[in-house]
């Protein structure tokens, strides 16, 4: 494999006329969504045990600050990020050529 970056290999698809140029473009965005899946599973997970930490400090020690909503703005944020309308745009103008 070489060291072209995933971009550049969309760019170099975006007028796959062969069945394997088409089959790598569908590789390549299966991918993509199976690490978004990945990255959006470990988030919930990782969350959700932050927030029963916080609720065992709630109960134990009295603590009602709710300090899990910082790591999960800031997580949600790189999630976002992912995903922008451009990105989007930009992906619908290449696969309208």
């Amino acid at each position: 494999m070489t060291t072209q970056s995933v971009d550049d290999r969309y760019d170099d698809l975006e007028v796959a006329t062969t069945e394997a140029d088409l089959r790598e473009l569908a590789v390549l965005r299966l991918r993509e969504r199976r690490d978004f899946r990945r990255l959006l599973t470990a988030f919930v997970v990782v969350n959700a045990l932050l927030w029963a930490l916080w609720c065992v400090g709630v109960l134990v020690w009295d603590l009602w600050l709710p300090w899990p909503l910082l790591p999960m703005f800031l997580w949600g944020v790189y999630l976002r990020q992912d995903l922008t309308e451009d990105d989007v745009q930009q992906e619908l103008a290449r696969l309208r050529h």
